[in-house]
């Protein structure tokens, strides 16, 4: 797909890490002048004695996942893969770093960012910490957000918290929610 930024490899190797992982995407080629790749997530196992065989590699820019796809589906590079078990490469059903830590975040809550198995985050090719980049990919979204879709979301969060009789209106502060609890 045109948009795929995010690439999973199936059946690696149970005791691969995602440290290791990194060793085996900066083999490949192209080689750039620094990691273009922003999320790499190998997830372990419950009790942490081996990962699942799943790895996710997210890269900065489509083309740069067409560009490792392509690479990988080499027969020369499918035999480099067979040494780390990896049976399969493809797209990911989830798309995009935010998108990935979003999930990691709602399936383990965020523990999942800074567990021992927690992905592995890059800006710029440089390491940053996934809270952070989960942190940006929220205020990103929330500045793309129309002034409608913000009340709709407020709106719906009331709803969520039990305050559905109360008549919002944008701009218009209701003064019931001043002594609130968190």
């Amino acid at each position: 797909d045109h948009g795929s930024t995010t690439a999973i490899l199936r059946g690696l190797n149970r005791y691969v890490t995602a440290s290791d992982l990194l060793r085996l995407l900066d083999y490949f080629p192209p080689h750039m002048e620094r990691r273009v790749y922003d999320f790499v997530y190998v997830p372990w196992a419950t009790g942490g004695t081996a990962n699942i065989g799943l790895a996710f590699v997210n890269f900065e820019e489509h083309w740069h996942c067409r560009q490792f796809l392509q690479c990988l589906r080499s027969a020369p590079n499918q035999r480099r893969l067979l040494q780390w078990g990896v049976r399969s490469v493809g797209q990911s059903m989830i798309q995009g770093r935010g998108g990935n830590l979003e999930a990691i975040c709602q399936k383990r809550g965020l523990a999942g960012m800074t567990d021992e198995d927690a992905p592995l985050v890059f800006h710029q090719g440089k390491t940053v910490s996934a809270t952070w980049a989960l942190e940006q990919h929220r205020l990103e979204r929330q500045s793309r957000r129309t002034p409608q879709e913000g009340v709709r979301s407020l709106q719906s969060s009331r709803m969520q918290l039990g305050m559905d009789n109360d008549r919002f209106e944008p701009g218009v502060f209701n003064s019931s929610l001043q002594h609130a609890s968190p």
